[in-house]
């Protein structure tokens, strides 16, 4: 019987990788910023335009533009966490990659933990060791 199992998948923290992750942040916070520009640049247009024309309602709009704001500060202040999170990684150290779904062949006799209980470490994108069962868990 065939049946499907979470994998973890680690990363053993490099220098490149600290790099690339610190990277892929700042890239991250740089679109928000933009984002939320881009937004504040439409509300204003908004406000705008509705001083010029009183009769026409843009609350709804002004709401919705707001509540993308907030989303984008939210992501935003999130971003920030996880950059102040990588400045505490040390190199050598492993950390969660990512949580994947695996399937596997199981038949009566196998032992279940040695079954489902899977990882994967990466280093440097490079797959370097593969554990399974009781021992790493």
């Amino acid at each position: 019987m065939r049946i499907h199992y979470p994998v973890t998948v680690k990363v053993i923290v490099t220098e490149p990788f600290l790099a690339g992750l610190r990277l892929e942040i700042d890239a991250q916070i740089k679109r928000l910023l933009t984002e939320i520009d881009q937004i504040i640049y439409q509300q204003k247009l908004l406000s705008l335009e509705q001083t010029k024309n009183p009769k026409k309602q843009m609350t709804v709009q002004l709401q919705q533009l707001e509540i993308e704001k907030q989303k984008r500060l939210d992501a935003q202040q999130r971003m920030l966490e996880r950059k102040k999170e990588s400045l505490q990684l040390t190199v050598g150290s492993e950390v969660l990659h990512s949580k994947n779904e695996g399937s596997i062949e199981v038949a009566v006799g196998d032992e279940w933990q040695s079954v489902t209980m899977q990882e994967i470490i990466l280093k440097d994108g490079i797959v370097v060791e593969i554990r399974s069962g009781r021992g790493f868990a």
